[in-house]
This record gives structure tokens, sequence and C-alpha cells, in this order.
């Protein structure tokens, strides 16, 4: 009977770690055998690989410390994207800001040409507010 409840405090331990909302153990904490024994409040080294009671167990963290690796490299490869992505808008932000500049200089060029065909006599077309 009691290493049943032992069981499921170590369990609720693990689920918690899977929540993110430890107690005892800091947020993000890797989930490793010696993570969920903390957590539960027991020593680092109490779930011990060769007690048959633990497989169980033990398998249950294994397939949760996958999965939180899992998640981790999805959120690395996530990232790696959004940094590429940031650096393809960065070139072409530079890139509008040349191409602004050619048809600023353009503009004026265009305008002095007009001003000396008309003798400065342009006026704009939107009035000065």
């Amino acid at each position: 009977m009691e290493i049943h409840k032992t069981l499921a405090i170590y369990l609720q331990a693990l689920e918690r770690l899977v929540n993110g909302k430890p107690l005892n153990v800091p947020k993000g904490t890797q989930i490793t055998l010696k993570s969920v024994s903390l957590e539960a409040g027991r020593s680092g080294s109490s779930i011990k690989k060769s007690r048959p009671e633990f497989l169980p167990l033990i398998e249950k963290i294994n397939e949760a410390e996958l999965k939180q690796n899992k998640s981790d490299e999805d959120i690395s490869q996530t990232l790696e994207k959004l940094k590429l992505q940031l650096q393809e808008y960065r070139i072409l932000i530079d890139g509008l800001g040349e191409d602004n500049q050619s048809l600023l200089v353009e503009l004026l060029t265009v305008r002095r040409e007009l001003s000396a065909l008309t003798g400065g006599n342009v006026f704009p077309i939107r009035p000065k507010l």
C-alpha cells in the first residue's frame, strides 16, 4: 500500500513538471529522474532503476523527458527560421531605403529640369498646409 502512495507522489510531481508548475524546483527544469525526485520532496537519487516497482514511473519520466526535448528542439528550429526571416527583412528594408533615395534624386532632377524649362514658374499641385 505504501508503494502506491509513494508512486502517486512521484506521478504528481512529474505532472507538475510537465505542466510547468513545479513547487520545489525552478520552473523550466529539465525533466529527469532527479528533478522528479526533488519535485516530489525526496532526495535526488530516490528513484532507483533497480527497484521493479519504479519501472512504470521511470518509463513515464523518460517519455516526458523525450517530449520536453522534442519541444525544445522545435522551439530552437522555429527561432532559427525567425532569425533568417529577420535577416531577409533587414536586407529588404535596406534595399527599400536605397530605392527611396534613388527616387528622391530622380524627383529632384526632374524638378530642376522642369524649373529650367519653365523659367521657375512651376507651382506645386498640392497647396502647402
